[in-house]
């Protein structure tokens, strides 16, 4: 599984098959770790895909803020799981394009899926 990686400074990137991130951090407490994009890569970006994502993220900086820039597709997404139950976000203003992750909840193991 990939993970956000840096080079030393306060800005993050991320990479799979799937899609591609850039963020910024900020360490002052509580911190936040703000992804400024997600982008699909081939358009392959699944409500799946991002969960996972939003997952890993949670899992490497925990105790941290998490916010989100998001396009409209990758916006669809993020609905899509939070009428699931299985990411809840906040928006200041619903015109924003920037939402903070309340919670997530873990993603089902492959081999425990039901299709």
């Amino acid at each position: 599984m990939s993970r956000w990686v840096t080079t030393g400074g306060s800005v993050w990137w991320y990479t799979d098959f799937w899609s591609c991130g850039e963020a910024s951090i900020d360490l002052t407490p509580p911190g936040l770790f703000d992804i400024g994009a997600i982008a699909p890569v081939s358009g392959q970006l699944t409500e799946e895909r991002l969960h996972e994502l939003i997952w890993l993220t949670h899992q490497q900086f925990i105790g941290m803020r998490i916010r989100c820039s998001t396009t409209p597709a990758v916006r669809v997404l993020l609905e899509g799981l939070s009428a699931k139950g299985l990411a809840k976000w906040r928006s200041e203003d619903r015109r924003s394009n920037c939402l903070d992750l309340l919670s997530v909840r873990a993603p089902t193991p492959k081999a425990e899926r039901r299709w």
